[in-house]
């Protein structure tokens, strides 16, 4: 059995007759939550002795060195026949940002302060906004384009000129989707994104949890075409290098292990 949220652990660990348990850790939930209840219900499922397969290396030390589990690391890949660089002309003036409001870890209204300085400092910066139904309010002028299907979001992430994603925990597909289009990408330093991407800025360009600090990456980025365009096939290679098929490679083997490791105590 496989819990694959913390609300899923306990009713795992109640099963009866199951031959092995394990835990795959896609974020670090208690940081969903204000201190409360929850948050420590979450917690405490780190704690239960199952062996975790983790979403990114700094997610997997995060359980190890915080609360004592056995975590091992894969890395997300990315639906090559959904997202790949379309034949559109690639624009040089449009920023897109990943706007998804009603997740509290996206860090929303960091990103919108920073497009605001990004407006004020190059007008004419076109912004669109996707990720949640409503549309949100600006000091900006700005495209609110939704919710999209991976058609429509090949085509944005085609068209435009910088990719802008922020998050506080782990790592989302977003920006990996987006290189896979070809499209430059600023992310949030100091987390996950490093422990994928690098920390050298030769494959995503990472940005302090300012808006300051977001809006000058975004800003370098759109004035040097060069520098965008060395991003997109460093961006392109990466993505080449991490297929699913990776990932599940590492599923397998982390569930064989479980089994092979309750073979071995029940022969021992």
């Amino acid at each position: 059995t496989m819990a694959t949220s913390w609300q899923t652990v306990y009713p795992a660990m109640l099963l009866e007759h199951c031959g092995e348990r394990g835990y795959l850790v896609l974020d670090h939930e208690p940081e969903f939550y204000p201190s409360s209840s929850r948050g420590v219900f979450a917690e405490q499922t780190y704690r239960l002795g199952l062996e975790c397969l983790a979403g990114s290396p700094w997610l997997a030390d995060l359980l190890r060195t915080r609360y004592g589990a056995a975590a091992t690391p894969f890395k997300f890949g990315v639906e090559s026949g959904e997202y790949h660089e379309d034949a559109t002309n690639r624009r040089n003036d449009t920023v897109v940002y990943y706007a998804r409001n009603f997740t509290e870890r996206r860090a929303v209204e960091l990103g919108l302060l920073a497009l605001a300085e990004v407006v004020r400092r190059r007008p004419g910066t076109n912004v669109v906004l996707f990720g949640t139904h409503h549309r949100l309010s600006t000091e900006f002028a700005h495209e609110h384009v939704g919710v999209l299907g991976s058609d429509a979001l090949r085509r944005l992430y085609s068209e435009a000129t910088v990719g802008l994603s922020t998050s506080l925990t782990n790592y989302s597909l977003i920006p990996s989707e987006m290189m896979a289009c070809g499209l430059p990408v600023v992310e949030l330093a100091g987390r996950s994104c490093e422990s994928i991407f690098g920390a050298d800025g030769e494959t995503i360009v990472l940005a302090e949890d300012d808006p300051s600090s977001i809006a000058d990456a975004v800003i370098a980025l759109l004035d040097d075409p060069d520098r965008r365009a060395g991003l997109s096939a460093a961006g392109l290679k990466f993505v080449d290098e991490h297929p699913w098929s990776d990932a599940f490679d590492g599923l397998e083997e982390f569930l064989y292990g479980l089994l092979k490791a309750r073979a071995a105590e029940s022969l021992g």
